[in-house]
């Protein structure tokens, strides 16, 4: 066990360190790696699933394939995919929560655009579980997908760690992740922060509020730092009491006082839709007039914004 032990660090460190290739590359086939290292092809079997639990390996057809470092599109891993599928193109979309009217809005403007096309859009939801969002991942895999679009969530260490190591290239939609060196798809939420408060304040309202997402932190919520910024440039700025950040399933009692007590106008930002239809109803459950003594702004142009009444003016 101890012999075991020692090859299964030795061999995570070579592959770690780019010893056997680079990510997508043919690992050894178990006969090799019994070759090489003189130990039984059980052993050699042992040691593969220990590395498949880890991640650095994974099996695609009959060939087990490194998966450590940024994808390289001219990788063994992508020529046996393309062999593979020549005939149809397969792209992978993440999703955390096919429930989210956003996510359910986007995955369906992805597959009308691409109806038509030579690819076949995969989608899969992690239901917001970072586990089962690597397992997603090694499905695309598995199911072929040249490449893979997903939203990433926020603050998730391990999971940032396992997209630096996916042999497939993938585009993030929705934000930038330092951590992650790949391309990704995201509106200006910065100059949108700054056009809703110029919007806010040319409607008349005299006091400001925001309410954000309590897992992004102020210093990474561009829309909240363009909307204060905005306000700042007009010789406004966010009252603390009409400021909160809160869960989706949270209430809104904190900010309840403020609303019913203010004798200005109020306006608020939400950092999405969802916020925002949120606030409303909490408005009219407390006979908080909409758009009179708050003006409520939301954000990605949900259908709900228009079904709901009063209808809630959005930026996207």
């Amino acid at each position: 066990m101890g012999k075991l032990k020692g090859l299964i660090e030795k061999t995570e460190s070579n592959i770690i360190n780019g010893f056997y290739g680079k990510s997508g590359d043919k690992f050894l086939t178990l006969r090799e790696f019994c070759e090489q290292n003189d130990v039984s092809y059980m052993t050699a079997v042992r040691l593969y699933e220990q590395l498949k639990k880890k991640d650095l390996i994974f099996l695609y057809g009959n060939n087990y394939y490194i998966l450590n470092g940024i994808h390289d599109g001219k990788s063994e891993l992508y020529k046996a995919i393309k062999h593979k599928n020549s005939k149809k193109i397969r792209i992978g979309l993440s999703i955390r929560d096919i429930s989210n009217q956003f996510f359910m809005a986007l995955s369906k403007e992805i597959a009308q655009l691409l109806k038509n096309s030579n690819i076949e859009l995969i989608i899969l939801t992690s239901n917001n579980d970072t586990k089962y969002e690597k397992k997603i991942l090694m499905d695309f895999l598995h199911l072929g997908c040249y490449g893979v679009f997903s939203f990433v969530g926020y603050n998730e260490r391990d999971l940032y760690n396992f997209y630096s190591r996916y042999p497939l290239p993938f585009v993030l939609i929705g934000r930038k992740v330092e951590d992650i060196k790949t391309d990704f798809i995201s509106t200006d939420n910065y100059e949108s922060g700054l056009q809703v408060a110029k919007y806010l304040v040319n409607c008349g309202y005299q006091k400001f509020g925001y309410i954000g997402l309590k897992n992004l932190n102020e210093r990474n919520d561009l829309r909240f730092l363009g909307y204060r910024e905005g306000l700042k440039m007009l010789n406004q700025d966010i009252t603390p009491k009409l400021y909160l950040r809160i869960n989706i399933e949270d209430n809104l009692h904190s900010i309840h006082n403020a609303l019913v007590r203010e004798k200005s106008p109020i306006g608020m930002f939400c950092y999405h839709d969802l916020l925002a239809v949120k606030l409303l109803n909490f408005c009219s459950y407390n006979n908080i007039h909409v758009p009179k003594s708050v003006g409520i702004i939301g954000y990605d142009d949900l259908p709900i914004t228009v079904a709901v009444n009063p209808s809630i003016t959005t930026f996207s």
